[in-house]
């Protein structure tokens, strides 16, 4: 099998993924059981803030390394389809659902951070690894299925031959 096939290609993003999910249910787990600092300040009053770990934040930046990573491996997914079946991959499931994980790798990117959660510390910050470790297991048990469904790939209908088939496809994903 060629490694930079459509089907390879997937099966190593499937891999990733589930390897990026597992680092990420650790890191929030670490997350929820680090212990919170208290600061007591000069006038008597009491603050209890996240504690500073440089091995969780590095964690939860090597999770969103990792999805970045994914995205790329399925975008080239998508684009070694777009060269054996010379049309934009959106015309069965086999290459419809692998689409859809490509938009999710990139939403859960460009929302971990609109939202900021590459900011925040402890619990909020475990959230967003909660969030991100979400949809990559989800990602993952979807190649999952894609992968056992028939790969044949052919020729588009007259109907579906247009320019905008592939920017309709596109947004409708993300």
């Amino acid at each position: 099998m060629d490694p930079l096939s459509y089907r390879s290609l997937l099966s190593l993003t499937l891999y990733i993924a589930c390897a990026g999910g597992i680092l990420g249910l650790l890191t929030t787990f670490g997350w929820f059981l680090q212990p919170a600092r208290t600061r007591r300040h000069g006038d008597g009053s009491v603050t209890t803030e996240p504690g500073k770990s440089p091995l969780l934040t590095a964690s939860s930046w090597f999770l969103i390394g990792i999805c970045a990573v994914c995205l790329c491996i399925n975008f080239g997914a998508q684009m070694s389809r777009y060269f054996e079946v010379q049309h934009w991959p959106a015309q069965t499931m086999y290459e419809v659902i692998p689409l859809g994980t490509t938009t999710a790798f990139l939403s859960v990117l460009i929302l971990y951070f609109v939202i900021g959660m590459h900011r925040h510390r402890g619990v909020s910050r475990a959230f967003g690894d909660l969030f991100v470790t979400l949809v990559m297991l989800g990602c993952a048990f979807t190649l999952n299925y894609v992968l056992g469904l028939d790969p044949s790939g052919r020729a588009l209908p007259p109907a579906l031959q247009s320019n905008w088939f592939s920017t309709h496809i596109s947004a409708y994903m993300f």
